[in-house]
């Protein structure tokens, strides 16, 4: 996505964002939108907050769906992508575990 869509994207998603805050009639709405503003913040090279977006959609996953879901999945390796191009090769390879610990359980 080009750069100038990614900002744009963010000028849309933070203020929606704001707007619904933690509605529970928005529960299927919030972690779309999450997705999507992380998706821009790693597209426009902002990774704190595209960590931190991806973050708290991984709680509000984690929280409503099974463990080892394909969004969990999907979410848990864009974090750590989102971790090796900040440099903290802890938490990276902290999530990189987690995910193998998945792939392993789910092979079983």
């Amino acid at each position: 996505m080009p750069a100038e869509s990614n900002e744009e994207a963010v000028k849309v998603l933070e203020p929606q964002l704001k707007k619904i805050g933690d509605d529970p009639a928005q529960a299927v709405a919030i972690p779309t939108l999450l997705h999507f503003l992380a998706a821009a913040y790693e597209g426009m090279g902002r990774h704190e907050d595209a960590a931190a977006a991806y973050t708290q959609l991984l709680k509000r996953l984690e929280a409503s769906l099974p463990p080892g879901s394909a969004w969990i999945h999907d979410t848990m390796t864009k974090l750590a992508a989102v971790y090796h191009a900040m440099g903290r090769k802890d938490d990276e390879a902290k999530i990189t575990a987690e995910l193998k610990a998945m792939d392993g359980a789910g092979a079983k």
